[in-house]
């Protein structure tokens, strides 16, 4: 592709998480770096995993709101790969590369981009990132500020390593990029409680930030509201009290809550739809009857308990 061609980096998507932001952001900056006119395209109503010490950084990116996607000679798509809702605001054929972790949509990305849809089983799509910096030599070259993001990333989408999406290539990828940008040990636990310190400010507002409406069996859908905090003691009954607010907003679909809570590695499950606790039994072999929380003794993401819904029959 010509170089002075204008490529636009994003994940066009409702919101951006920590995932996102930092992907955008950093190959921008690798495309840059390699001569290209590359600029990342950021929806600016972030997450909670997006502190505000992360967006007073000093990095490159136009606000999604703002854009005119036909300005675009080219589109990269990163941390998302469900075709129908990118069809919705851009033009499929001006994709010419995607990275994503999250899968369903393999084959039609391979039809569509070959070799250049990257869809792969990692933690993170920022350790995706990470080796196609490698890949090009320009680990030293990359600013740290890119490399924060990317290593906060990773940290976030595997809950700390205690996640079992996690894979050698994110444990891989956060040490390298934490040797290169000098990260202190303190850093992950540090980002962690300052995310925390924005939910339990302010909780139930936080969740809905970030719920997702998902189709199971084919056609049953339902909502799932999800934190990720470094003690959820401290939020549980915040969320529960709110619980009638949530509720009339999902009146006739099953839902359900999940917190992640790092510091002791487990996962907090809240509902008052018993349709839903007789599914989240079957998929995860749980007991879940009466009470309106269950506490899962393991680090569930939410897309984890999205895949077992989904293989189970109801």
């Amino acid at each position: 592709m010509d170089n002075s061609k204008l490529i636009y980096i994003t994940a066009d998507g409702l919101y951006s998480d920590i995932d996102i932001y930092a992907c955008s952001i950093a190959y921008a900056e690798l495309l840059r770096l390699r001569g290209k006119n590359a600029i990342a395209v950021v929806n600016t109503t972030f997450t909670e995993s997006v502190p505000q010490f992360l967006l007073d950084l000093d990095v490159e990116y136009l606000n999604q709101s703002n854009i005119d996607w036909n300005k675009a000679d080219a589109l990269i798509i990163l941390d998302r790969s469900d075709s129908e809702g990118l069809q919705k605001n851009i033009n499929i054929s001006k994709v010419i590369e995607l990275y994503d972790h999250h899968f369903g949509y393999e084959e039609y990305w391979s039809k569509l981009l070959g070799s250049r849809a990257h869809i792969e089983k990692v933690g993170s799509c920022a350790t995706l990132i990470w080796e196609q910096i490698k890949l090009h030599n320009q680990e030293k070259k990359i600013s740290k500020n890119s490399l924060i993001l990317l290593y906060l990333a990773i940290i976030s989408n595997t809950l700390n390593f205690k996640s079992g999406v996690t894979t050698d290539r994110d444990i891989q990828a956060s040490k390298e990029i934490k040797i290169i940008a000098n990260i202190p040990n303190e850093f992950s636990s540090d980002y962690f409680k300052k995310v925390s310190t924005s939910i339990i400010n302010a909780p139930y507002e936080a969740m809905l930030k970030d719920v997702k409406f998902v189709v199971i069996n084919g056609s049953q859908q339902i909502a799932i509201g999800q934190l990720e905090i470094w003690d959820a003691k401290e939020i549980q009954n915040a969320i529960i009290l709110k619980l009638e607010t949530f509720l009339p907003n999902f009146e006739n679909i099953p839902w359900f809550v999940t917190i992640a809570s790092i510091k002791d590695g487990k996962t907090i499950l809240i509902s008052k739809s018993t349709e839903m606790k007789i599914m989240l039994n079957k998929a995860l072999s749980i007991k879940w009857e009466e009470d309106i929380s269950y506490i899962c003794s393991s680090l569930l993401l939410r897309k984890e308990i999205i895949k077992a819904l989904q293989k189970v029959h109801f």
